[in-house]
């Protein structure tokens, strides 16, 4: 009888998600969508949103202010190309670049729509 035929890599099992996937996310909070909206947009769970933003500097969005929000979103755009080619392959180029106020009302159409 033989033991231990398969090894368990516990590294492969911990996915990790790639960049493009957390500076999309990060955009879309910091510009002020939801997390299921997110992950409605995305092809993901909530709670999976919910880990890459809380584990992010974005994670309180609602302490912030409208302006401080303004400066970290700008600071995100500014980083969005890596040598001519945009760092979110592309999906974000429909995306306002502009804050929703917290409490204010959501941009027209579906989140999906804009970033596929």
């Amino acid at each position: 009888m033989q033991r231990n035929r398969f090894k368990l890599d516990i590294s492969a099992t911990q996915a990790r998600h790639t960049d493009p996937t957390k500076y999309i996310v990060f955009g879309l909070w910091l510009i002020g969508h939801s997390e299921r909206a997110i992950a409605r947009a995305m092809g993901f769970r909530p709670k999976q949103i919910s880990g890459i933003i809380g584990k992010s500097e974005y994670k309180n969005r609602s302490a912030m202010t409208d302006q401080e929000r303004k400066k970290l979103l700008a600071e995100l755009k500014e980083v969005r190309f890596l040598d001519g080619v945009p760092l979110d392959g592309g999906r974000l180029n429909k995306i306002r670049w502009e804050i929703i106020p917290l409490g204010g009302t959501q941009l027209r159409g579906p989140l999906k729509r804009k970033i596929r």
